[in-house]
């Protein structure tokens, strides 16, 4: 379940929970999960960040240590996972987590692609390259008719960003009230 749903719209959910060896009030954020009527949101941030760890290197290795190491029912966890937003915390924690991993798969990856393999040098194209085999791109001029002034202000806002080179350098003069036919 992708986490750009409706539910992201939604604001951060704040949950303050007390620390006891602490005075201070600690603050978890939830992007997408409904916590309303959870006692304890450490745990569930707990399993939710458990979950989002692939299997092999999850310590506890089942969902019935890990209740055991937090001090729920089996049950719990499962009613956890049937709260609205949970799957969307999952996944968006499991994002977090294998972006430390980019810049080295990054790194592999190009050095693979340096050997000319052809399944390598297409996926870094299509990473890094924004290539793609099946968009065609097919420049098309459509007939749009500029008044004076509008060419003025494109004009001058080429010129502020530094893109002055994609005007066309014939002038062009007209009447204020006639409109000049422009190809975009």
């Amino acid at each position: 379940m992708s986490p750009h749903n409706s539910m992201a719209t939604k604001r951060k959910r704040r949950i303050r929970e007390n620390s006891e060896n602490s005075e201070k009030a600690v603050v978890f954020q939830f992007r997408y999960l409904d916590t309303v009527g959870i006692s304890e949101p450490r745990k569930i941030l707990d399993f939710v960040r458990w979950l989002s760890i692939p299997k092999p290197l999850r310590e506890p290795k089942t969902h019935q240590l890990f209740a055991e190491k937090i001090g729920v029912s089996i049950d719990t966890l499962t009613d956890w996972k049937k709260r609205r937003g949970f799957w969307d915390e999952v996944y968006s924690s499991h994002a977090q987590y294998i972006r430390r991993f980019t810049s080295d798969i990054s790194y592999g990856l190009v050095q693979r692609a340096k050997t000319g393999s052809e399944r390598e040098v297409r996926l870094y194209m299509e990473l890094f390259e924004g290539f793609s085999k099946k968009v065609r791109v097919q420049e098309e001029v459509l007939p749009y008719k500029q008044s004076v002034d509008q060419r003025k202000i494109l004009s001058d806002a080429l010129h502020n960003v530094g893109l002055a080179s994609l005007i066309a350098t014939e002038n062009v003069t007209a009447d204020e009230d006639e409109e000049i036919d422009v190809g975009i």
